[in-house]
């Protein structure tokens, strides 16, 4: 799923979701723990949304929702 959001066209264009979504691909790559990785990116991708007032492409909200963090 992140591999799928960080192709995406909008995500593309935006240098900080790119490097967020490939420092936790990576991390997947590298063997971290899912849990870890899925926990880092949520707080990412809040940091992200605190920042931008709540608005990103809608590709980075379904990769939110989709984490399985719960």
């Amino acid at each position: 799923m992140i591999s799928q959001t960080y192709l995406n066209q909008e995500v593309k264009k935006d240098a900080v979701l790119i490097q967020l979504l490939s420092q936790q691909g990576k991390a997947l790559l590298d063997g971290a723990d899912v849990k870890l990785v899925c926990v880092k990116l949520n707080k990412d991708i809040t940091a992200y949304l605190l920042a931008h007032q709540l608005s990103a492409p809608p590709v980075l909200m379904k990769l939110m929702e989709a984490d399985g963090c719960d």
